[in-house]
């Protein structure tokens, strides 16, 4: 069926920040999404935290919130936009979950919202484990012997009388397998399966009999409507059951199953989507025994997933735009294959090649991590090759996964000895394959014995012999034994070898080797003679049916064959782009035109000649990728890399790709004109550009992967646009940068450059401590740490020189001070900065890992100057081309320069997008010769927007065990989020919670920071002491903060009390956030690393900067909400501020912010109050109140607690407004009464129903005014409140009268009641006594009150007198109350402590009040003033 009619806007939720368990593969597949819903003409909206992925760009989609991805937030942009449509399975776990919620709570149905991809049960059915297993077992496929359990009690049992150990624990909904894995005894039972419980959102795990030794196998499914049903791609780990499939090596096709095994599991993947109902792509793993045909279930991911991306990019399918199709209602024989747009997706794609992923691990950023490989996912990214065969395909997934190897030998391992190599083979480990291969190439282990000890199948193993046995050969080339041939030297091609590596290994040069073009021509006439010369690749198509169909949207991967098809390729598109022909008919056509009346004829003519003219190719320009993602360069590459190729393209250019992620857009099929799936080394890059002979090659975009490629590439003679060769270097290069400086006469921390540690240590006695060590030319800070002592350098030469670096190490002087980045395009001549970013940290913690604010707050003038010209001294000196990101220090009101990257940085998608100047579009015009001033965005600095733009950083420390959470020079995060508002606090608020803090108002803080910090921690524990957190510390903080007037218990170190100490407190649940720093961290057996570890595992923010730590209190003590904070579009940014008109109000002791909103437009009330109410920084007053049109009454009014939140009604507020309106004669309200008569009537529409007002004038004015509150509501699930009614004695009624409730061990008797907003009246006989401020928040946030409640403490001091004290939700004591004065007059009554029909008095704080109960209405009278008027600019 074509597409639903009834889906006109459809919502797309992302995934969110990069994490280890869902990155990048989630925004190629959300990219997809939008572009296939935009291509139908459906209106699209999209909601994503994450500023660096593509499918946030502006172009993704028609509205696009950069917001937390959390059900407040969603629900909140559901009801702004309300869109008819959301799609659920293109978010990875984050999305499904999040739609599962909506969905289960009702708000999806109650907003008209349709849930499409998957409907809830086909979720739970796949998700909820004991659904799963139920559902498995009615349609007859296996499950592995399991038990759902939600208590640790219960998984222990089952594992102890039924299955035994190993065991695996796998949690439900949740990525990654975070919080699962393997245990082996009680203690891993104990850690992990209370671990797995705390992790899963539903407190449920899986408790599984370990299968280990299993094959895995994979297969990526689709279903449409109809119940059409295909296998897209089978895949098969290289590890057995036992290693998270994203932390395997994974092949594609299937490569060692018998056909009838195959057969078997590719027909249960079918039959499991169909018992589903699945709509759309869906993944499903087996395990299978490779001595039997016995087979299991392991899971079923009902949406897209982490596989789907490696599944698309190897078959050339793409998934998820087809599952994007089916979920709007296409069948798969209705929707075209877009890479062949000649078959339909219906067709199973067919493959003539291997492929094969390698996962790229974190672990040479933290050398103390454990390596050990399970069920939990640990890889950050992966690489995707192609070969024809296996041998070719695992070389260049190695050479491409950049962890040191050309080859299959690891350094590390070619030094180790047998016992060594022997022991690591049985370690499953991220580099036992390295293992498996000395072990084989050495004869440590035949390939049988290899297959016991670690059940990988024989058939990879044998694989892996022949590629040993090719490198024996090499050895006896080496020792003169073989000849060196040209048949033997293609068979080594053929197997994937590098020439770099077949000259090491052979001891011979390769004349042209790696494709040298100084050398090319004499190679080329080497190898027609039949002598060994370099020999380029050629390459093969991918096409999605092996050939069958030719594809229009090609991508390549290299091989040796003799045909080479992309050339063929190019062939054909010059034959076909060649115009001479066109031009020949044209001018007949033109001639016959002329003489003839036939309009037919005429048309023809037209089309023919504007054919003629249309523009040729200006050329090719090859992008190179950034290669696969990992700490420090991350999906922010891959942006930027898209966005340089769809701006050449938009100048007219042949755009070619080279990259090996199969996460990303940029290796999407019609991304580029051609895209070459190859790993981003000299050799690959040379042949492909053997092949397409470009003008020039782009390497500014593609992070540090490319930026090393510049200077061997210059030295080819391949033209690098923008940027040179020589630029970057001398950025990198410490003397020469150092000199440019000098020259330039721009400060920088004085520094030196050393090779060994001796040097190192003398250098830090001319420095002085402490210092920063770092390697040149790194990313993401790798390696760099701050060093305090000689100790601490000894450390870390030891580990550097340990993994070979070659480069100098640089050691500076370390400056505590403010830390400053600007992006800034450059066309030689001058610059564009679009913004000037400011950490919320001092130096010394990775700009990676700060907290950074756009624009920077605390720049003057003067200082703003000085950063703009020093940036465009620097571009101008350095010869940039493009885009540079520079990083200052301010030290002593002084400015340093930290470092400049004369090339795009992980900044650019998150400014771009904020900013609106598209910077990757303006640096590639830049790059080609365009000047920065005729651009349309002017030169210098660009406007400061009214806004803030906070970026969040995001870790995943709780998959990799051991590794310090201390935040430092060395890069941590994995992604981040963004916050987008008016101020600066609320921004980071956003950031914060899509960062996915609680950021919980009360509790425990602990704090253990080193002795530098404690002066101070004394102003950062009086916040949280003031909100009334408990104050926790170890001896030495606790004793500076008794110092300073508070209390805190004293807290033993781990080695001063083993059982009762700072790691018991985490377990207690007293604590909520962590406050530490130290001195010294990295080794996972320090204290206080195993404290951070603690804190992590259990949950518990832990703050390792002091700043950060400030940062997130001064948010707490704000009144932010995720209910109450903005939501920006970036497609609908303001340019200006907003002045918005106000009146200043009182009644009675309350003060109210009267906005007319019937001409000026509030986006956000709710967060609007919550700036102008504060009473430090804003206007200040109770309530923020918004009085508009309506057809129902005189007006409507609104009014917002100083929290934001939004009440019912307000009676106090109500009288002001209609003071307001009288006195205003606002809409001609005073001129539609007698104005000789003393009082006169309005009415008011609320949240509670229309109100009735009664002004009372003075001297022509409103003097007092009386409100009909209306009738108070007595019912309990009203107000609501869990307390039970009972009957009134002497009434007929029956309410929550004179109920007993607890409240900090002590008994109160109270009295609920709802006037529009929920009252609990307690009687006393000294209201001034009452500690409010310490008692109010308890009442307030009661389980017994659900929608928190108001809180009248009262006094009757007689029949018609009462004193009352407030304490209101969302705004704490208020000197007056008019709808908690109603309800204490009515619980009076109630309890018979005044009588009905008689005024009673009800004194307050700010004045008094009087106010009459009938038995039905209640009525509030009392005085209103107008305090005055302005204006405000937000």
């Amino acid at each position: 069926m074509p597409l639903n009619k009834d889906i006109h806007k459809v919502m797309v939720i992302g995934s969110g920040p990069i994490i280890i368990g869902q990155a990048a593969e989630f925004d190629y597949a959300g990219s997809q999404a939008c572009k296939a819903l935009k291509e139908q003409g459906l209106e699209v909206v999209l909601v994503n935290s994450n500023p660096a992925t593509l499918m946030t760009d502006h172009a993704m989609a028609d509205h696009i919130y950069i917001e937390p991805l959390i059900p407040e937030t969603i629900q909140r942009i559901i009801e702004k936009e309300k869109p008819d449509s959301i799609l659920s399975s293109l978010g990875g776990q984050t999305g499904l979950t999040l739609c599962m919620e909506l969905a289960k709570s009702g708000f999806l149905k109650e907003h008209n919202v349709r849930l499409l991809g998957a409907n809830p049960e086909t979720i739970d059915k796949a998700e909820d484990r004991q659904m799963f297993k139920d559902t498995m077992e009615s349609i007859g496929e296996p499950c592995i012997p399991s038990k759902v359990v939600t208590t640790y009690e219960d998984a222990y049992d089952f594992v102890k009388n039924v299955i035994g150990y190993p065991a695996i624990i796998r949690p439900a909904f949740t990525l990654g397998g975070t919080g699962g894995g393997i245990v082996h005894n009680d203690d891993e039972m104990n850690e992990i399966a209370h671990n797995g419980l705390h992790r899963s959102p539903i407190h449920q795990i899986l408790v599984e009999k370990c299968i280990s030794g299993w094959k895995e196998v994979e297969f990526e499914v689709m279903r449409d409507s109809a119940g059409n049903v295909l296998t897209v791609c089978s895949m098969e780990n290289f590890d057995p059951v036992g290693v998270h499939t994203g932390d395997s090596i994974v092949i594609a096709p299937t490569v060692t199953l018998s056909d009838k095994e195959y057969q078997m599991l590719r027909t249960a993947a079918l039959n499991i989507i169909s018992s589903l109902g699945m709509e759309g792509g869906c993944n499903c793993q087996f395990a299978l025994n490779p001595d039997t045909f016995e087979y299991a279930v392991i899971e079923v991911n009902p949406r897209v997933s982490r596989s789907s991306s490696l599944a698309s990019k190897a078959t050339g399918y793409p998934i998820a735009k087809v599952a994007t199709l089916i979920a709007i209602g296409y069948t798969l024989d209705e929707i075209p294959n877009a890479v062949t747009q000649k078959t339909a997706a219906c067709f199973e794609p067919v493959l003539d090649y291997v492929v094969v992923k390698m996962p790229k691990f974190p672990f040479d950023k933290f050398v103390y991590a454990k390596r050990d490989l399970g069920t939990q996912m640990k890889a950050t990214g992966e690489v995707m090759s192609i070969g024809h065969n296996f041998e070719t395909a695992i070389m260049k997934a190695a050479r491409g996964a950049e962890v040191g190897v050309q080859s299959l030998n690891l350094k590390v391992f070619e030094e180790a000895s047998d016992e060594e190599i022997e022991r690591r083979v049985g370690e499953c480990t991220d580099q036992r394959l390295f293992a498996i291969f000395q072990a084989i190439k050495r004869n440590i282990l035949t390939i049988t014995q290899i297959h016991k000890i670690t059940k990988i199948d024989l058939w990879f193993l044998a694989k892996l012999e022949n590629l040993a046995n090719m490198e024996k050969e090499f050895d006896k080339v080496k020792r003169g034994e073989r000849e060196f041939d040209l048949e033997f030297y293609k068979a080594a091609k053929n197997y994937g070898y590098p020439d770099k590596v077949i000259e090491q290994l052979t001891g011979k040069k390769i004349v042209g080797s790696q494709g040298i073009l100084s050398e090319a021509k004499e190679a080329a006439k080497l190898l027609k003679k039949g002598k060994v010369a370099h020999m380029p690749a050629s390459y093969k198509m991918v096409d999605t049916c092996a050939g069958e169909f030719n594809a229009e949207t090609p991508y390549f991967y290299g091989c040796y064959d003799e045909e080479n098809e992309a050339e063929e390729f190019l062939e054909e598109l010059k034959a076909k782009n060649s115009n001479g022909e066109i031009k020949e008919a044209a001018n007949v056509l033109a001639r016959l035109a002329k003489s003839s009346s036939s309009e037919e004829l005429k048309e023809a003519a037209d089309k023919v000649i504007a054919l003629s003219k249309e523009k040729k190719s200006k050329g090719t320009i090859i992008v190179l990728g950034s290669g696969p993602i990992r700490i420090g360069q991350g999906i922010e590459f891959d942006y930027a890399s898209v966005q340089c190729v769809w701006s050449l393209k938009k100048l007219g250019y042949d755009v070619v790709t080279i990259n090996n992620n199969p996460e990303t857009v940029s290796t999407d099929f019609d991304t580029s004109d051609r895209l070459y799936f190859e790993p981003l080394t000299p050799e690959d890059v040379m042949s492909v550009i053997h092949t397409e002979k470009p003008i020039g090659v782009v390497v500014a975009f593609g992070g540090q992967t490319a930026i090393k490629l510049a200077n061997f590439l210059s030295k080819q003679g391949i033209r690098i646009l923008g940027t040179s060769a020589d630029a970057i270097d001398l950025a990198e290069d410490r003397e020469r940068f150092d000199e440019l400086c000098e020259k330039l006469n721009i400060k920088r921390p004085q520094g030196l450059t050393v090779l060994t540690e001796k040097e190192a240590l003398d250098a830090t006695k001319k420095l002085g401590y402490p210092v920063l060590l770092r390697p040149s030319y790194v990313l993401g800070g790798q390696n760099m740490i701050i060093a305090f002592n000689d100790d601490d350098v000894k450390e870390y030469m030891k580990i550097i020189l340990a993994h070979g670096i070659e480069n100098p190490i640089l050691i500076d002087q370390y400056k505590m001070g403010t830390e400053l980045e600007v992006d800034a395009i450059c066309d030689g001549k001058d610059i564009l900065i679009p913004g000037i970013m400011e950490h919320i940290e001092r130096t010394g913690i990775h700009s990676g890992d700060s907290i950074a604010v756009y624009p920077s707050w605390n720049l003057n003038d003067i200082m703003r100057e000085k950063i703009i010209k020093q940036s465009r001294e620097l571009a101008l000196a350095l010869g940039t081309k493009g885009l540079v990101n520079i990083q200052y220090l301010i030290f002593n009101n002084e400015l340093y320069i930290i470092e400049v990257n004369p090339r795009s940085s992980r900044t650019v998608p998150y400014i771009s997008k904020v900013s609106g100047v598209p910077m990757v579009e303006l640096a590639v015009r830049a790059m080609l010769g365009e000047r920065v001033k005729d651009m349309g965005y002017g030169t210098g600095l660009y406007r400061i927007p009214p806004y803030f733009a906070v970026k969040v950083p995001v870790f995943s420390f709780e998959k990799l065990m051991d590794v310090d959470t201390h935040l430092g020079p060395e890069m941590k995060s994995t992604g981040e989020v963004l916050g987008i508002a008016a101020t600066r606090e609320e921004a980071i608020f956003k950031g914060l919670i899509g960062a996915g803090y609680n950021m919980k108002r009360n509790g425990g803080v602990l704090f253990s920071v080193r002795k530098t910090d404690r002066y101070e921690i004394p102003n950062l524990a009086r916040k949280f002491y003031d909100m009334g957190f408990k104050l926790y510390a170890t001896e030495g903080n606790a004793e500076t903060l008794r110092d300073f007037g508070m209390e805190v218990e004293v807290v033993n170190k781990i080695r001063e009390n083993p059982n009762d100490n700072i790691l018991t407190l985490l377990d207690s649940g007293k604590v909520d956030y962590v406050i530490s720093t130290s001195a010294k961290g990295r080794d996972p057996h320090a204290d206080s690393v195993r404290m951070r570890r603690h804190a992590v595992e259990r949950d518990i923010p832990c703050l390792t900067a002091i700043d950060t730590a400030n940062a997130i209190a001064d948010c707490l003590m704000s009144k932010f909400t995720a209910e109450n904070v903005e939501l920006v579009d970036i497609n609908d940014l303001r340019e200006s501020k907003q002045t918005i008109k106000f009146t200043k109000m009182s009644a009675t002791g309350n003060d109210f912010i009267i906005i007319d909103t019937r001409e000026q437009y509030i986006n956000n009330p709710g967060g609007l109050a919550v700036r102008l109410c504060n009473r430090r920084d804003g206007i200040g007053a109770d309530s923020l109140v918004l009085v508009g049109k309506t057809d129902k009454a005189d007006a409507s009014m609104r009014f917002f607690n100083q929290d934001g939140s939004e009440g019912q009604m307000a009676g106090n507020a109500t009288r002001c407004v209609a003071k307001y309106l009288y006195d205003n004669n606002i809409a001609g309200i005073a001129d539609r009464h007698n104005k000789n008569e003393t009082t006169a009537d309005i009415t008011l529409k609320t949240r509670a129903g229309i109100k009735k007002l009664k002004i009372y004038k003075l001297a022509g004015k409103t003097n007092t005014v009386e409100v009909n509150m209306g009738y108070p509501e007595l019912n309990p699930e009203r107000i609501p409140t869990t307390l039970k009614a009972t009957d009134v004695k002497g009434s007929e009624v029956k309410a929550v009268v004179n109920r007993k409730l607890t409240v900090q061990d002590k008994e109160y008797a109270v009295t609920c009641v709802n006037f529009g907003n929920p009252h609990c009246v307690v009687f006393c006989d000294f209201v001034d006594k009452i500690p409010l401020a310490e008692i109010g928040p308890l009442f307030e946030n009661n389980k017994v009150f659900p929608e928190r409640i108001n809180t009248e403490f009262v006094r009757v001091v007689g029949p018609n007198e009462l004193k009352m004290r407030t304490w209101e939700r969302g705004n704490g004591e208020t000197p007056a109350c008019g709808t908690g004065a109603c309800a204490a007059v009515v619980a009076a009554v109630l309890n018979g402590y005044c009588k009905m029909n008689e005024n009673i008095t009800v004194e307050v704080r700010g004045g008094k009040l009087s106010v009459m109960y009938d038995g039905k209405d209640v009525y509030l009278s009392g005085t209103t003033e107008m305090c005055f008027s302005g204006e405000v600019e937000i």
